[in-house]
């Protein structure tokens, strides 16, 4: 079953990958090869039924800011599509056609939820695809804090919550201001009489985060260690 899933899938990405070319003819040109659209799996079900999978295209990265490469609050702008396949019938379905930001697609461990984290207004929000009724919903989180750009989002056996990592209050304010020390002087100085460089301390503020577990159903949020160093 999971060989011939996997076998279904590699020939839709392929066909993903080649529908640009396809629709065009003519001689390649550097705006066609930004164009072109290629997938990648980002889960499968424990039975093999259903596979998520993210498309894009060279295009979908043109807006990052190399500028703010070292800047543990920046976020890229890179976008994606989602795609899911019904592995079975080979049926596809666009849960989201058009370019979003959106990370961390997990199925539910008995493949009825899709958990994934989606970028509105400059935040991470946490969103739940049911796959019996087709629809999608946001989870507000009953917390003032913000989820962590870079989160993990595990499911808990009985998919009842996901384990996540938030930010701590201030946290934001203290990253930038380290950023800013590093990039607004003419001159950056290296001082290596400390376990870390300057330039590491900054960018090691992005792991400092508070892990929590999050019901799926009220929101409801239960810190479960103070803010630590998580990798």
């Amino acid at each position: 079953m999971f060989k011939r899933s996997i076998l279904i899938v590699s020939i839709l990405l392929s066909a993903v990958g080649n529908s640009v070319i396809a629709q065009q003819r003519g001689l390649l040109t550097p705006n066609m090869a930004l164009d072109v659209m290629s997938g990648s799996i980002a889960d499968v079900t424990s039975d093999g039924r259903w596979v998520a999978v993210t498309v894009q295209a060279r295009r979908d990265r043109t807006d990052v800011d190399h500028m703010r490469f070292g800047d543990p609050t920046y976020v890229s702008p890179a976008s994606t599509r989602i795609l899911l396949i019904e592995t079975t019938s080979g049926d596809q379905e666009w849960l989201y056609e058009g370019p979003v930001q959106a990370r961390e697609l997990t199925w539910s461990p008995d493949g009825t939820q899709l958990g994934y984290f989606l970028m509105v207004g400059g935040q991470y929000q946490l969103r739940v695809y049911d796959v019996g009724s087709g629809n999608t919903r946001s989870v507000s989180l009953r917390t003032t804090k913000d989820i962590s750009s870079n989160s993990p989002l595990v499911w808990a056996p009985d998919g009842s919550s996901v384990l996540l990592t938030l930010r701590a209050e201030g946290w934001a304010e203290e990253a930038q201001q380290a950023f800013a020390v590093m990039t607004s002087g003419p001159v950056v100085v290296q001082d290596s009489r400390n376990d870390f460089l300057a330039w590491d301390r900054v960018r090691n503020l992005a792991n400092r985060q508070v892990p929590a577990v999050v019901s799926v159903s009220s929101g409801s949020v239960e810190e479960i260690l103070p803010e630590a160093d998580v990798q």
